[in-house]
């Protein structure tokens, strides 16, 4: 009778984790052995009275939303037992007390489920030491514990809750909105903006980052396009709902994963096809800014077939003067009817570089065709409080909405739901490339990249998009306004992929730029974004002293405020300027009120 006890208890002990479809095992006892059937039955006691036989773990390295789905887990099974169970995380040692496992916990049990499951499937496995409710991510963490709720729990005639041995796999179905979690690494999820939600992994791998991928293709997701550069990886998946952008940085170790509802991309470079390739030269116009404010970027690239690329733009005036001259560039430049812009790009919201495309589109938005707006900005709510210190005549400005008392109310959202709700918004992701005419934008940085900091403690400069543009056989890096910090990242994600033979300057001279992001650029030329007074101003900065004085390889200089300057690409220093005695100017006198510069 001992004998036969033993064999049963054995049993129970050596279940694990089995197949979806592989039925539950019986065994029958002889008729005879009443008390060994009854033992059978009973099953495994998960309470005795008012007290609990095991104790719930959870993962210690659990992300909040797995810490809320074990507390949950808890909370529902208390409420259907009456009784109350310990909880702890795997921490703390197992003991003698049976323990529940939720989730990827530490535990030999959880790390044998592992190797033979998914991130989109989950087990259940219990017998009479331990229940192990095994799933990698959240979503199948909680697809585990319900179905142990349901599925499981039956009560004795003593009043106990017990369950019977179990051992299942299933594979849980995601709707088409929901994405398949990241399910290696320490990841953190959080919320971008406009629906964007973007997961961090750290202590990523390439065949991890790999296998995640096989698993998007597995439930479902196709391909559009991916990329290599700077020594990452990345690629965009689509399904009918979402697009998921997913990158790989082995430098910092890290796995970035940003979705959001299937809505416009970056066009692939087989559909870069476009009439009159090659019918003009390809320019770049460095606009001067100094009606009023004394700051703003505004450059224009005119392409190979006279289309345009504009970057930010300029601020608000009170004259609307900003959007009068921009017009008059590109009706100037164009070769078309009418002004073709392929593209007009924004690297952050502030007023100085968003604020003219506010005046432009109230006035002259039926004289230019666009094709697309290019832009990827926090909410307004984390703009305001990054900024809030910042002195300027009103929050309108801060955020880039224009002068309040002049645009009645006229803010850059507004703008372009009015005037331009047909024209495809794209929101950039570190790692997409843009193809338009005869350009190839990369995108090395957004404030995405950030996590766990955020715009609200490094300002909304820090949000400044980065972009690497391929143009004419040259590259140029465009940093906006990007902060200390995003320098920061950006080398830590590319190293010296930033080598590039123009550079823009950070934030107009006056920070954000440092001389060790500079010296990896290695430009040859420069383009200052700045007020000819701010040139002077900062021109002792140690970034600015290293491009204006302490670099062997920089040709030449320009100055925004010293004049609008249309420069043809691919620039070559003798195309430009040079003194009577053969020798380069590398920094050219300053001019008075936008004068005519280099045609």
């Amino acid at each position: 009778m001992k004998r036969l006890l033993l064999i049963l208890l054995g049993a129970l002990l050596f279940v694990s984790c089995g197949t979806e479809n592989e039925p539950e095992s019986e065994t029958e006892a002889p008729a005879e052995q009443t008390e060994e059937t009854e033992a059978q039955e009973t099953g495994i006691r998960l309470t005795d009275g008012k007290a609990s036989l095991f104790r719930i773990v959870r993962p210690e390295d659990a992300d909040d939303e797995e810490v809320e789905a074990a507390v949950e887990f808890r909370k529902t099974l208390e409420e259907r037992t009456g009784v109350k169970f310990a909880f702890g995380t795997d921490w703390e040692e197992a003991g003698d007390t049976p323990e529940i496992l939720i989730g990827a916990t530490n535990r030999d049990a959880s790390a044998e489920a592992k190797k033979s499951l998914t991130a989109i499937q989950y087990c259940v496995d219990a017998d009479a030491n331990r229940i192990l409710l095994y799933g990698e991510t959240v979503q199948t963490m909680e697809a585990a514990a319900d179905y142990f709720l349901e599925n499981c729990l039956t009560t004795d005639a003593d009043g106990n809750t017990v369950i019977e041995p179990v051992s299942v796999t299933k594979t849980i179905e995601l709707p088409p909105d929901e994405l398949p979690m990241y399910p290696y690494g320490r990841t953190a999820v959080y919320e971008s903006s406009a629906g964007t939600k973007i997961l961090h992994a750290q202590r990523a791998k390439e065949e991890e980052f790999k296998a995640y991928i096989s698993l998007l293709e597995s439930a479902g997701y196709e391909k559009y396009t991916g990329a290599e550069f700077g020594g990452n990886s990345f690629v965009t998946y689509t399904n009918e709902a979402l697009q998921v952008n997913i990158g790989y940085f082995p430098g910092p170790r890290s796995v970035r994963v940003a979705w959001e509802p299937k809505k416009n991309l970056p066009g692939l470079e087989s559909d870069n096809v476009y009439e009159n390739a090659g019918s003009v030269e390809t320019m770049l116009t460095v606009v001067d800014l100094e009606e009023e404010v004394l700051e703003g970027a505004s450059l224009i690239y005119r392409m190979d077939d006279g289309s345009f690329i504009i970057i930010d733009g300029g601020y608000a005036d009170k004259r609307s003067v900003e959007a009068k001259k921009l017009l008059e560039i590109l009706k100037e430049q164009t070769t078309h009817e009418k002004p073709v812009i392929a593209a007009w790009i924004f690297s952050h919201p502030h007023g100085d570089h968003i604020g003219t495309f506010n005046d432009f589109a109230r006035l002259y938005h039926d004289e230019v065709v666009i094709e697309q707006i290019i832009c990827n900005f926090p909410s307004e709510e984390e703009l305001l409080v990054s900024d809030k210190q910042v002195v300027v005549p009103s929050h309108y400005q801060v955020i880039g909405l224009g002068y309040n008392e002049i645009n009645s109310g006229f803010y850059f959202k507004e703008a372009m739901e009015k005037y331009y709700s047909d024209v495809p918004v794209i929101k950039p992701h570190t790692g997409n490339i843009f193809y338009i005419r005869n350009a190839k934008i990369e995108v090395l940085y957004t404030h995405e990249d950030l996590y766990p900091s955020s715009v609200m403690s490094h300002g909304t400069n820090s949000c400044s998009v980065i972009y690497k543009v391929h143009i004419g056989g040259q590259s140029m890096l465009l940093l906006g306004d990007a902060t200390e910090v995003a320098g920061d990242t950006l080398l830590a994600q590319f190293g010296d992929y930033v080598k590039s033979d123009i550079l823009q300057l950070a934030h107009h001279g006056f920070g954000g730029g440092t001389v060790r992001l500079y010296e990896r650029v290695d430009p040859t030329y420069c383009i200052h974004t700045t007020a000819w007074a701010s040139y002077f101003s900062t021109y002792d900065y140690d970034h600015n002293k290293w491009c204006l004085e302490d670099s062997e390889n920089i040709k030449l200089v320009v100055v925004s405020g010293f004049g609008t300057s249309t420069i043809k690409l691919p620039l070559n220093f003798d195309d430009v300027e040079v003194s009577k005695n053969g020798e380069y100017n590398r920094i050219p006198g300053r001019r008075w009120r936008n004068p005519e510069f280099w045609n």
